[in-house]
């Protein structure tokens, strides 16, 4: 009888645990998820301020602007598993790649880099890719701990966050 009880008490701690680990990565991906959304939504304002400007490239902005509405609708979507995980690594890899490109052609236009909202905007989305950083190197943490390496998002450095300078 005390051996049944010790068991099944044992199976509740472990039981608790575990729901215990998954709560905490489940909360540390929505942390993720949130703060790349809120990337791509000043990307898009960016890019909509972007548009009025004769000296910047509209081909790069209509990518720049295709790939935060993508990063936007991934970051929206609820599934949580490795294969969500790549799938928002490779969003947000694209914008990226492509948001480069448009803060580059940037410096063309002195008018738009010395207008203050440009500048304000970003300004946030300096904090923004700080903090994605951040919630990423966090997210991961939780997730080696508790040996879920197959949901670890891959990040190119874990000294510094990406940095775009122009």
């Amino acid at each position: 009888m005390k051996n049944t009880v010790l068991i099944i008490l044992v199976f509740i701690f472990s039981f608790n645990c575990f729901a215990q680990g998954n709560s905490r990565i489940n909360e540390s991906w929505k942390e993720v998820r949130q703060n790349l959304l809120f990337k791509s939504e000043i990307v898009l304002k960016l890019t909509a301020r972007f548009q009025k400007s004769k000296k910047m490239n509209k081909s790069e902005l209509a990518k720049t602007t295709a790939n935060a509405k993508n990063l936007k609708t991934e970051c929206e979507k609820a599934a949580f598993n490795a294969a969500a995980v790549r799938n928002l690594k490779l969003k947000n890899d694209n914008l990226t790649t492509y948001l480069t490109r448009t803060l580059v052609n940037l410096q063309h236009d002195p008018e738009l880099i010395s207008n203050e909202e440009v500048l304000f905007m970003l300004d946030e989305l300096y904090v923004a890719e700080n903090n994605i950083f951040s919630r990423i190197k966090k997210y991961n943490e939780i997730c080696k701990s508790l040996n879920k390496k197959e949901l670890i998002y891959e990040i190119s450095s874990d000294s510094k966050p990406p940095n775009v300078e122009f």
